[in-house]
């Protein structure tokens, strides 16, 4: 038991009654997993409060995987189990890993050099993927796209016959195999927002699929984040020569005309870290810089 704004911190499992609880702590986040159960920072006292959540699913080894706990930490709104990061999560090992042989993955990306970053790499895990947060003008870079656009339109290609389809007339299945091995989004969380009909979790009109013969090369999936335009993937094919080099220009410039004069001020792109180098070395050409830097975590019990 160690100490928190006076009152001291428990951590331990989630009794039933408190799932509801543990799930307003979380705030409502997707998770890609059925089956869950809670770990709980609590703050005892009358009444205690819990101040921190660990969701986790364990997934028992088959025939062609090996086992798995595939978990997240959640820190509760109030900030009191800042600086007790390490202990919660050491907390949380020492319940969930005794016996286990297989792969411990945090879900969620973790900010480069934050309590919770640091921790990991204390805890023996090691960043299996890497992604940027980028940031560009909304206005910079929509001028930028227009030029790359109109360079693009004088190459030659085989592809330039390809069509920008809005996302409204796609199918997911065109999005997912190229969404998830860009490992920016999981099937799961594709299938969750694909319907919505609120643009501030996709915007199905600045979204769209690039297609040629019948084939998926690229797709773009945006939301709408008040003054920002949020870019939550974009993904092209990389069998195809010269494809990964039309999709970005292509997709982008269709997101610029879908978005104009809706008085957006900044383009926030994911990107990762290991496979598009080329959105990073746009956005910083555009005027942009990056804004955070995110790894996963995952670590191996033999």
């Amino acid at each position: 038991m160690i100490a928190a704004n006076d009152r001291p911190l428990i951590f331990r499992p989630a009794y039933p009654d408190e799932i509801g609880r543990a799930l307003f702590v979380e705030s409502q986040q997707t998770w890609p997993h059925p089956g869950t159960f809670f770990f709980l920072a609590v703050e005892d006292g009358e009444p205690a409060r819990i101040v921190g959540v660990i969701r986790c699913m364990r997934r028992a080894a088959g025939k062609d995987h090996p086992a798995w706990i595939d978990f997240r930490l959640i820190a509760g709104p109030g900030g009191e189990i800042a600086g007790h990061e390490a202990e919660f999560l050491n907390a949380f090992l020492s319940f969930a890993s005794p016996g286990f042989h297989g792969i411990l993955r945090h879900l969620t990306p973790v900010a480069a050099d934050s309590p919770l970053d640091v921790a990991l790499g204390a805890a023996g895990f090691s960043p299996r993927y890497r992604e940027y947060r980028l940031e560009i003008p909304y206005q910079i870079a929509a001028d930028r796209g227009v030029e790359v656009h109109a360079l693009m339109a004088r190459i030659p290609s085989p592809l330039r016959a390809a069509q920008i389809i809005p996302l409204r007339d796609c199918q997911v299945e065109q999005a997912i195999p190229l969404l998830t091995a860009s490992q920016l989004m999981s099937e799961n969380e594709i299938r969750s927002i694909w319907e919505s009909g609120e643009r501030a979790r996709l915007d199905r009109e600045a979204s769209a699929c690039l297609v040629h013969a019948g084939e998926t090369l690229g797709v773009i999936l945006c939301a709408d984040a008040g003054p920002d335009l949020r870019v939550m993937a974009i993904a092209g094919r990389e069998d195809i020569p010269g494809a990964r080099r039309r999709v970005i220009p292509l997709l982008t410039h269709h997101m610029f005309h879908a978005t104009a004069g809706c008085g957006y001020q900044r383009v926030i792109f994911r990107a990762n870290a290991e496979t598009a180098v080329q959105t990073r070395n746009l956005a910083h050409r555009a005027g942009g810089s990056t804004l955070l830097e995110l790894r996963r975590w995952v670590k191996e019990i033999h």
